[in-house]
C-alpha cells in the first residue's frame, strides 16, 4: 500500500455519512455527530427553469404550516423585491444567498422597526465599518434570549455531549 492509500483510510473511517429515518444526512467524525444537514433543500432563483421557485416568499409558503424538517432555501445571485414573512410555526429554516453583494432582498414599503444586531461576530464579514449607523453589537446580556440552546431547540440536532 502507497503512504496515500492510508491517508485515505485514515480519512474515510473518521467521517462518515449517515442517512436517518427522517431523511436528514448526518456528518459524523469520531463517533460523534457533528452536524445534521437539510432533509429538504429548495432552490430560488429569479430566473424560472430548473429551479422550484422565483421568490423567497413562495419557497416559505410553500413549506407546510407546522414544518418539523430542516429546509435549506438556497436563494441564487438576484435582487428579490418582496417582504419575506416567516410565520412562527415554520421553525427549523435556513435562508443561504450567494452572498451580501449578490444576493439582495429589498421591499418598498415601511417598517415600523428594523434592526441589525450582531453577537461575536468574527471574520472577513465581521468588520463594523460597512454596517448602517443604527446597528448594535449586542452585549452578552442582550444576546441570551438568543443563545439559549432552547432557543434553536439545539438538544434535537446538536451533539452537546
Amino acid at each position: 500500500m502507497s503512504p496515500y492509500t492510508h491517508i485515505l483510510h485514515l480519512v474515510t473511517t473518521l467521517i462518515l455519512l449517515l442517512i436517518n429515518g427522517n431523511n436528514e444526512i448526518i456528518i459524523c467524525y469520531s463517533n460523534k455527530v457533528i452536524m445534521k444537514a437539510p432533509s429538504i433543500i429548495i432552490i430560488v432563483d429569479k430566473n424560472p427553469g430548473s429551479v422550484n421557485f422565483t421568490s423567497i416568499q413562495g419557497a416559505i409558503d410553500s413549506l407546510p404550516l407546522v414544518n418539523q424538517e430542516r429546509v435549506l432555501i438556497d436563494v441564487h445571485a438576484g435582487i428579490y423585491t418582496e417582504k419575506v414573512t416567516i410565520p412562527s410555526t415554520k421553525a427549523y429554516i435556513k435562508i443561504q444567498g450567494a452572498g451580501a453583494e449578490n444576493t439582495v432582498v429589498q421591499w418598498g414599503d415601511t417598517a415600523r422597526t428594523v434592526t441589525f444586531e450582531e453577537y461575536q461576530c468574527c471574520g472577513p464579514g465581521s468588520n463594523t465599518a460597512g454596517r448602517v449607523k443604527w446597528s448594535k453589537i449586542l452585549t452578552d446580556e442582550e444576546a441570551g434570549r438568543f443563545t439559549s440552546l432552547d432557543f434553536i431547540d439545539a438538544s434535537q440536532w446538536l451533539d452537546l455531549s
